[in-house]
C-alpha cells in the first residue's frame, strides 16, 4: 500500500495531510494510533501535526508501506527530483547562526523559538535559562519558550539586543492579568544576574527573607499589599503565635522587587507557583539548597539561617535588642537574648542588614 502525504493548512495551522492510495480497513485504525491525527471532511484526508515527532510516528506506523511526498491536489504521486526542495515540508529551520534571534515556532503556535549563537552562549546562557518554562529542542538546536506576554517582557528587559523575526500579537495570554498597585520608586538599583541564585524570582525570595528576618512560612504567605514601599516595611500577618508585626524592607529588596513585578506580575500572593496559588515551602528549601551548594557555604545552613543572620547582623550594627525582638516577632525577650549586645537606636533609623551587602 502507498501512503500519500502533502503539506496542508487548517485553521491557520500547518499540518501534514495523509491519504492511502487504495482501500484498507485498518488504515483509519492505524491513523488513530498515531495520536493527534484528525479527519478533515473538507480535504478528504487525515492530517497530523507538522513536526518531526509526528512524522516519525507516521513513518514507524507505516514502515511496511511506501510513503510518497507530493504537492496537495497533485495528479503526480511521484515528484520530480527538481521539485524536491520546493515540496519538502518536514520542518527544516533556517537562521543566521551568528544572530541572537526570536521566531514563531513552525511546530507549535503557542511557542517561540529563540536562537542563541555560540559566540554569545557563555555570556547569555544563564539569562536564557531563567525564562519561565523554557526548554531545549535538541532536534532543531534551539530554545523553545512560551509565546506569552511574560516571555516577551523578560526578553525585552534582559535580552534587548535580540532580533524579532515576527510581529507579536496583541492578544497574547498573560497567565497573570492583573497589575500590582504597589508604588515602586521610579529609579532604583538595576538587578543583575549572579551565579549563586541567577533566577529572578528565586533571588527575590531569598533577599526578602534576609531583608526582614522572615520565617519560611511567613515569606510564602506574603500578599502584594503587605509591602509598604514608602515606609520601607513588610507587614507580616499571622506570624508565629497568630501575631501581626512589621519588619524591615531593604532598598535593595525594593529594587529587585520592581524588576520582579515587571516580569512576573503576581496577582494576589507576592510569590506564586507556576500554576497559581502561593509558592510552596519545599520549593523555597530547594532554592536555598541549590544556592548553598553553588556558593560552598556551611553545609548545615538552612533557610532559617538567613533569619538568624538578619538578627546577628543587626546586633553587629549596634541595634537595640528590644527592636530586634519586635522585628523578629519574638514573644519573649529571652528568645532574642541569644544574640546579646544591647545599644539604643531609634526604630525610624533602622536599616536592613541587606543594604550593607555589596550585591
Amino acid at each position: 500500500m502507498k501512503i500519500l502525504v502533502h503539506p496542508l493548512e487548517i485553521n491557520d495551522q500547518r499540518r501534514i495531510g495523509v491519504k492511502n492510495s487504495e482501500f484498507s480497513s485498518d488504515f483509519p485504525t492505524k491513523m488513530k494510533r498515531l495520536g493527534g491525527a484528525l479527519w478533515s471532511p473538507e480535504h478528504q484526508c487525515w492530517h497530523i501535526a507538522y513536526n518531526p515527532d509526528a512524522w516519525g510516528r507516521l513513518t514507524t506506523e507505516f514502515s511496511a508501506c511506501t510513503i510518497i511526498k507530493s504537492l496537495p491536489h497533485s495528479s503526480k504521486p511521484e515528484k520530480p527530483q527538481q521539485e524536491k526542495a520546493e515540496t519538502e515540508f518536514i520542518p527544516s529551520f533556517k537562521r543566521n547562526m551568528h544572530e541572537l534571534a526570536l521566531f514563531q515556532s513552525p511546530e507549535d503556535p503557542a511557542m517561540l523559538w529563540l536562537h542563541l549563537p555560540k559566540h554569545l552562549t557563555e555570556k547569555m546562557l544563564e539569562t536564557v535559562k531563567q525564562i519561565h518554562r523554557r526548554k531545549w529542542n535538541p532536534d532543531q538546536k534551539i530554545w523553545e519558550i512560551p509565546y506569552t506576554q511574560l516571555s516577551l517582557r523578560f526578553i525585552s528587559k534582559y535580552l534587548p539586543q535580540i532580533k524579532f523575526h515576527f510581529t507579536p500579537k496583541e492578544d497574547l495570554p498573560e497567565g497573570h492579568v492583573l497589575e500590582s498597585k504597589t508604588n515602586f520608586p521610579k529609579q532604583g538599583i538595576q538587578y543583575t544576574f549572579t551565579p549563586a541564585i541567577p533566577n529572578l524570582k528565586h533571588r527575590c525570595i531569598m533577599m526578602m527573607i534576609y531583608s526582614g528576618g522572615l520565617r519560611l512560612g511567613e515569606v510564602i504567605n506574603l500578599h502584594i499589599n503587605d509591602l509598604q514601599i514608602e515606609q520601607k516595611r513588610i507587614f507580616v500577618r499571622n506570624g508565629k503565635g497568630k501575631k501581626d508585626r512589621c519588619t524591615l524592607l531593604s532598598d535593595k529588596a525594593i529594587a529587585i522587587l520592581k524588576d520582579y513585578f515587571e516580569i512576573y506580575m503576581p496577582v494576589a500572593w507576592l510569590f506564586e507557583g507556576a500554576t497559581g496559588g502561593k509558592y510552596s515551602e519545599r520549593s523555597v528549601q530547594q532554592i536555598f539548597t541549590a544556592a548553598k551548594t553553588l556558593s560552598k557555604i556551611n553545609p548545615d545552613a538552612t533557610v532559617h539561617t538567613l533569619r538568624h543572620s538578619f538578627a546577628t547582623h543587626l546586633l553587629e550594627q549596634g541595634v537595640d535588642l528590644r527592636y530586634i525582638q519586635e522585628l523578629l516577632g519574638h514573644a519573649s525577650s529571652k528568645t532574642t537574648e541569644i544574640y546579646t549586645h544591647i545599644t539604643k537606636k531609634g526604630m525610624g533609623t533602622l536599616k536592613s542588614p541587606l543594604d550593607f551587602l555589596d550585591i
